[in-house]
């Protein structure tokens, strides 16, 4: 059965910097084995997006519980059959959250993932080719975005 939704998170320090993870080498869906993206995952039946984002990002992903400003940035439909995943490929659609945190990395508990890391907007060019390519394509819209507010 396919999950009814998913759910990431752009968070950004207070520099603007913006903390990915990154997938370790036995991440199922070896195509993205390795590379950086969002903190996230599938929302469950009955589970509002908020609360998906709060139970994968929050509680099982980051251990952040103090995150600020949560907010929706974007829906996107995503089919991960396109970038050739054939385990569990992620169809549907996806909620890309922003918020704030206040940039103590020592705060954060990874429980999923090779690792994290900060990335300002320039530096996003160097792992543009190991990235999720539907990720990096929201990474870069909320960049944007910040310049017009």
């Amino acid at each position: 059965m396919e999950n009814p939704f998913y759910v990431g998170a752009l968070i950004l320090n207070p520099s603007n910097e913006i903390l990915l993870q990154r997938k370790d080498l036995g991440y199922p869906k070896k195509q993205f084995a390795g590379m950086w993206t969002t903190f996230g995952g599938a929302g469950n039946y009955g589970e509002t997006p908020i609360e998906a984002f709060d139970r994968e990002v929050c509680m099982e992903e980051t251990g952040l519980e103090d995150l600020l400003d949560i907010k929706l940035f974007k829906i996107i439909d995503i089919d991960e059959t396109k970038y050739g995943i054939t385990h569990k490929p992620s169809k549907g659609s996806c909620h890309f959250f922003e918020c704030k945190f206040d940039g103590n990395l020592s705060k954060i508990k990874l429980r999923e993932g090779a690792g994290f890391s900060v990335f300002d907007e320039k530096e996003l060019k160097q792992i543009e080719n190991n990235s999720f390519p539907y990720v990096f394509e929201i990474i870069k819209r909320f960049y944007d975005s910040l310049r017009y507010r």
